[in-house]
């Protein structure tokens, strides 16, 4: 779990990279890092749960598995 990256801060890569017109990778960008943030936040959980898991506080459910 400590090895997994942090979330990417998502206001300051739109700071950084607008999205413009003409710039339309921008917005393939924030998009992207919105879905990978999505990602991260559910390793977290599920990481957590799972370690639970294994100590026998919580029960194994199919997703955990």
């Amino acid at each position: 779990m400590d090895k997994t990256p942090p979330v990417f801060d998502l206001d300051n890569i739109i700071e950084q990279y607008p999205t413009m017109y003409n710039e339309s990778m921008n917005t393939v960008l924030a998009q992207e890092v919105i879905r990978y943030n999505r990602c991260l936040n559910i390793m977290h959980k599920m990481l957590g749960a799972v370690q639970l898991a294994l100590k026998g506080e919580i029960v194994m459910s199919e997703d955990l598995e």
